[in-house]
């Protein structure tokens, strides 16, 4: 897959393009569903593939992402997209108007046709629409909007289920579990002076389930290893279950499975040990060890 840095890099392919236009934060089942359809339908009618996306999601929340830019390109490439738009929503940016945006597209990627969203709107204060598009003598594709028990996947009702640690409803919206990466830094060592040591992750990039206990599957160089994981606001901290072997400055990745209980304050070690064996007994439990 080929990465422009941004609209005014110029294509030399002569195909005709189709292109599809979005945040792709969560790169949820919509957009999953909305990006296969892309390509399908691109070998369908002879086009070149491209997806315009942002380097950081434009908002005005200040909230963190779902996923990382890297695997959010991964993820876009993994459906078979040719070509990646890779943009920064800058002032130029957010200050053209629909027209402008959709000449651009023409003049820099051959792009004369969209692939688009029911409800998709682009351009300054959303002007652009599926009629500006065909109205500019471009051809517009319609995917119909992704729904689950009749309600429409976004992105902002899984930073919710996120927030509230709702697992399942995560899950669903995604087609995957939630996961967070990050690199092993040493710790304040109390898990390991209890029998219970973990490998400690900060990452200040994506959103942290609601601090608590879960049951996890970490994986390590592709490996995966059981594990139970603890979650406050500023770090996450995992066992991996029958795992000693305990280094720094390498990447993990853990997979939130199911939560097993929100943070307590222990006013002893013992009675914090307790606390884990039971969290153990039952992560055991669901993986059936």
């Amino acid at each position: 897959m080929k990465i422009f840095s941004g609209i005014f890099e110029k294509s030399n392919q002569t195909k005709d393009g189709i292109i599809s236009i979005g945040v792709f934060d969560s790169f949820h089942r919509g957009h999953q569903a909305l990006l296969h359809d892309l390509v399908t339908l691109s070998k369908k009618e002879g086009l070149e593939t491209f997806v315009l996306t942002f380097r950081i999601p434009p908002r005005k929340d200040n909230q963190l992402n779902v996923l990382e830019l890297n695997d959010k390109l991964s993820f876009i490439e993994s459906t078979g997209v040719e070509n990646v738009i890779l943009c920064d929503f800058d002032e130029y940016f957010s200050n053209l108007n629909g027209f402008e945006f959709v000449r651009l597209l023409e003049k820099n990627f051959n792009i004369t046709n969209y692939y688009i969203g029911e409800d998709f709107r682009f351009g300054f204060n959303k002007t652009g629409s599926k009629e500006l598009i065909e109205k500019s003598g471009y051809k517009v594709f319609l995917e119909e909007t992704f729904k689950i028990d009749n309600k429409k996947v976004s992105t902002s009702q899984i930073k919710k289920y996120i927030k509230d640690g709702t697992l399942e409803g995560i899950e669903q919206c995604l087609g995957r579990h939630y996961y967070i990466k990050g690199i092993v830094k040493m710790g304040k060592q109390l898990g390991r002076t209890i029998g219970y040591p973990t490998m400690n992750i900060i990452n200040s990039e994506v959103l942290y389930p609601i601090n608590g206990a879960y049951i996890s599957i970490t994986e390590i160089n592709g490996v995966s290893y059981k594990s139970m994981t603890f979650v406050d606001s500023s770090i996450i901290e995992t066992h991996l279950i029958g795992y000693e072997k305990f280094e720094y400055n390498f990447s993990i990745k853990v997979n939130f499975i199911k939560k097993l209980r929100n943070n307590i304050s222990f006013e002893t070690l013992d009675l914090l040990k307790v606390q884990l064996e039971s969290d153990l007994m039952a992560t055991k439990q669901f993986f059936n060890i």
